[in-house]
Order: C-alpha cells, then structure tokens, then sequence
C-alpha cells in the first residue's frame, strides 16, 4: 500500500501517526445508529486520536476505543474528509 497524505481543516499536512482532533461530524449520517452507538461518535467531536490511514482520497481513519467494563471494549473507526479534523500542534492552537 502507498504512503499518502492530506491536510487538515486549516491546510496543514497530515499523514499517517499525525495526531488530529474531530472537530466536526455529520451525525444525520449515523441516524441509522443505536442511541448509544451515536452517543459514542458525538462523544468524539473534540477528541485528539492517532491517524491510522490516510486513503487515496485524502480521507483520514482513526479509532477511538471504549471500554464498557468487565474486561470488555468496543472500537469505533472513521473516515473523515479533511474539513472534519484539526492538526494538533504542541504549543499551538488547534
């Protein structure tokens, strides 16, 4: 598989172990989801994750992982255009 990269909301290179915050999610996408299922994705408007891939597209996947108790978890993995997520930036606002 190649190495791709992309930019984030402001323009900023983003590739593959970049660190980006969601800053936004087309949740009318997820209606299809359990409440709880969607709970978890509005829970990650906000949150700074690794990128895990970066597709051909420019799109960006990244997991957030939930732990549900009693030794079990959960994942959820998106895919979001670049206009969804920020570049975190040590000492800069991102």
């Amino acid at each position: 598989m190649g190495k791709f990269e992309t930019v984030d909301s402001r323009g900023r290179p983003v590739v593959v172990g970049s660190l980006v915050r969601i800053v936004d999610l087309d949740l009318e996408l997820f209606d299809y989801l359990e409440p709880d299922e969607l709970e978890d994705l509005r829970s990650m408007i906000g949150d700074q994750l690794e990128v895990e891939e970066v597709s051909p597209s420019g799109y960006v996947s990244v997991t957030k992982w939930f732990d549900r108790g009693q030794g079990r978890s959960e994942s959820h993995t998106l895919s979001l255009p670049p206009k969804q997520v920020a570049l975190c930036v040590p000492g800069a606002d991102a």
